[in-house]
């Protein structure tokens, strides 16, 4: 997030600051969280009374001197991204460990990920092979940062690179992050800061190319932080220019470390400096704000040697090392907050800092973002990928059986309005035959069944040729619900089989809708298409990777705003029908996907945590409708947790679809986890074994399953019917 500036005031100097300024960032070094021996040295080293005025502004000084410093307490990392953001600083960079808790160095970026206004700054990476990761640990930590790359909020160079800080990262390690995250399709930007430039173990660094840096600057005597200052200058900005290397000024706050050298933590014995006679004297907080003033106007004159068009700030919370930003410890409990308030007058010059805890409010400048952000992976098209063995055969089943029959066992689908075009109406007209069709499509890809695609295609066909001239579709006009499970099956179909007849069908249709739906909203059409909207929210962005035309981003946010509110009812719960979500079951299962949707096209950061919200053990949709095979019982509306309760074969097959969406937008493996126990264990028990028939509730006590009333009545008298009707089953 970048942020405008006119003017830069220090010390009578007046700079002037372009619009649209250099990025800022700041390394985070976190060892102030409460947890790990880091924790305890640094709390040690600023104890006495000569250093305690260094320590973060959420220390506590016990009765006997020591000190807690715990920034992993609550509200502790909401106020920091406010005091952050509130002086303009762009983005924090984090140093990344291990997440074990023996390290503890792990929770500032696990807290920054999931405060609710983590909006307000972006951050980065500094990959770093620190002592306690092993090579065993290293492919699931190269993977997790690299995973980083697809948020929203993770800082991009202005050619669109992920920027990725390097630090002491062995050569081979190096070399096998670059290789898989090209193979995740990325292309990051590596600054090399590992001791400055000048001390070699730079690779792959070239005039044009990849940048150098500095994580910190160094001094080896006494001396004023204008003379310090000035030798950062020197080392780390100018001499790499003039070299032909691209350049992020790494930016000094200070290098005092008589706290590690009267101290000596244990990670950095025997370095030379407990035997220096002094270090650079700590900057005044004018100091700092000339030296930071003077980095902008650097890469403002170099643009060749800046590409990236950043600067690196040491640090935010390099506390007992010499270097922060972060507000301080005083003994009346009111933050020192001169070095950031000298930061805002560089870059918020016509501004106070001011603390902010609330979410985006759309139309603010925080909110607006234009293009939808990435998807963590990209979904493959049907078929790209063949079942084979006891996968295939079910879907084979499925062939054979229901899927394969159903337009000559059910009348309302063999003669739905949508197929024939007869003007039925009713039940012919609306969700049944689409419905049919969306899966039918799906399985014809999948088994790549030449009879199956025929059939499929038939549907697609009749579907495309119903678009009027207005754009819209279908046997019934502004049919907002049925017409989303159209427009997934035809972005099904032309995902495989490239369709060219799709993707303007789809425009065609997106731009009547576009126009239509600030006088007819999905509420107004049924909460049914208010519910379950997220539906075409998917098909649009996926047009519009397909196509990146900019309407299509407008018209994802006009969507995404009449969308239920599900991120805020799994989390609080509520009356669900005051939101348009109702305690439907189906509705439920098709909002998971509702959240990270949502989330590409405003970047809320509620919606990040919705998923771990709703099916939480401990949360109280579990605690009220959960089942042991990670499902919620609703028949049909949301119903107790009794064994004798049922939950729907359509919120089933809603359920596996809905995890596809969010373990593409997230990719977090803890969603693929309950798509598989789902899809392993409650969906084959809810259809019969030769793919015949079907149970229209799963019951976890059904030991005998007949065709008639089980003791609960809303769908009609038979709710555990067998269909199409027939004999019995045995579970």
């Amino acid at each position: 997030m970048r942020k405008n500036a006119l003017l830069a005031i220090v010390c009578s100097a007046v700079l002037p600051v372009s619009a649209q300024r250099p990025t800022v960032g700041a390394i985070r070094w976190d060892a102030y969280q409460g947890i790990g021996p880091y924790n305890d040295v640094v709390a040690h080293s600023l104890a006495p009374e000569k250093y305690r005025w260094r320590a973060p502004w959420f220390t506590e000084v016990r009765a006997d001197g020591t000190l807690s410093i715990d920034g992993g307490k609550t509200g502790v990392m909401e106020r920091e991204i406010d005091y952050a953001a509130g002086a303009g600083l762009d983005y924090w960079a984090f140093v990344m460990y291990n997440p074990a808790p023996e390290v503890g160095l792990s929770r500032g970026i696990e807290l920054y990920l999931k405060a609710p206004n983590r909006h307000r700054i972006d951050f980065a990476v500094i990959i770093h092979a620190h002592k306690a990761l092993t090579a065993k640990e290293w492919p699931t930590e190269r993977d997790r940062w690299i995973s980083y790359f697809a948020d929203g909020q993770y800082v991009k160079t202005p050619s669109g690179r992920p920027l990725v800080y390097v630090l002491n990262m062995p050569v081979n390690w190096l070399d096998d992050f670059k290789a898989h995250a090209r193979t995740a399709g990325y292309h990051p930007y590596y600054v090399q800061i590992s001791g400055g430039w000048e001390h070699g173990g730079i690779r792959d660094v070239k005039p044009g190319g990849d940048a150098v840096g500095s994580y910190a600057s160094f001094a080896d005597k006494a001396m004023t932080f204008v003379e310090f200052a000035a030798q950062s200058r020197a080392r780390y900005w100018e001499k790499p220019a003039k070299a032909g290397l691209d350049v992020v000024p790494a930016v000094t706050t200070g290098w005092e470390k008589s706290p590690r050298k009267d101290y000596p933590p244990f990670w950095e014995l025997g370095q030379s400096y407990f035997t220096q006679a002094g270090f650079p004297a700590c900057p005044t907080p004018a100091e700092i704000a000339e030296h930071l003033s003077e980095s902008l106007k650097f890469v403002r004159d170099n643009p060749k040697s800046c590409p990236a068009d950043t600067v690196l700030m040491y640090a935010w919370n390099e506390h007992d090392e010499g270097g922060w930003l972060c507000p301080t410890w005083t003994p009346d409990g009111k933050p020192d907050t001169s070095r950031l308030d000298a930061v805002r007058r560089v870059l918020h010059p016509s501004t106070s800092l001011v603390l902010e805890t609330k979410p985006p409010i759309a139309g603010t400048e925080m909110a607006v973002r234009e293009q939808p952000r990435p998807a963590a992976m990209s979904v493959l098209p049907d078929g790209a990928v063949q079942a084979q063995a006891w996968l295939r055969h079910q879907l084979e089943l499925q062939r054979d059986g229901l899927t394969g029959h159903a337009e000559d066992l059910y009348d309302d689908i063999g003669s739905s309005d949508w197929l024939t075009g007869a003007g039925r109406g009713g039940q012919y007209a609306w969700e049944r035959g689409p419905y049919y069709a969306k899966g039918l499509v799906a399985l014809a890809l999948a088994l790549d069944d030449a009879a199956l695609k025929a059939k499929a295609k038939r549907w697609v066909d009749a579907i495309l040729a119903s678009q009027r001239p207005n754009g819209d579709f279908g046997p019934r006009a502004r049919n907002w619900w049925a017409n989303m499970i159209a427009l997934w099956l035809v972005r099904d179909w032309c995902a495989a089989t490239d369709d060219p007849r799709v993707p303007p069908f789809l425009e065609r249709y997106f731009a009547f809708q576009a126009e239509e739906l600030k006088r007819y909203t999905l509420a107004d059409e049924s909460k049914w298409a208010m519910a379950r909207g997220a539906d075409e929210l998917d098909v649009v962005l996926w047009l519009h990777v397909r196509t990146g035309k900019k309407e299509l981003e407008a018209f994802a946010r006009l969507l995404s705003g009449q969308i239920a509110d599900w991120s805020t009812y799994y989390h609080r719960g509520g009356d669900p029908s005051k939101a348009g979500c109702r305690s439907h079951i189906v509705n439920f299962m098709q909002g998971v996907k509702a959240p990270p949707l949502q989330w590409r096209v405003d970047g809320d950061p509620r919606r990040r945590d919705a998923y771990a919200a709703a099916f939480a053990p401990e949360g109280w949709i579990m605690k009220s409708f959960g089942r042991p095979d990670r499902m919620v019982n609703g028949s049909e509306p949301l119903s107790s947790r009794s064994a004798s309760e049922g939950t729907e074969l359509c919120a089933i097959a809603e359920r596996i679809l809905s995890n596809q969406v969010a373990l593409g937008v997230w990719g977090d493996a803890a969603i693929g986890d309950d798509l598989e126990t789902v899809a392993y264990n409650t969906l084959p028990a809810t259809l019969a074994p030769d793919g015949h028939g079907m149970r229209y509730y799963n019951l976890l006590n059904l030991p005998h399953c007949v065709d008639g009333p089980y003791g609960f009545v809303n769908n009609g008298e038979k709710v555990g019917s067998l269909c199409p009707g027939g004999a019995a089953h045995r579970r």
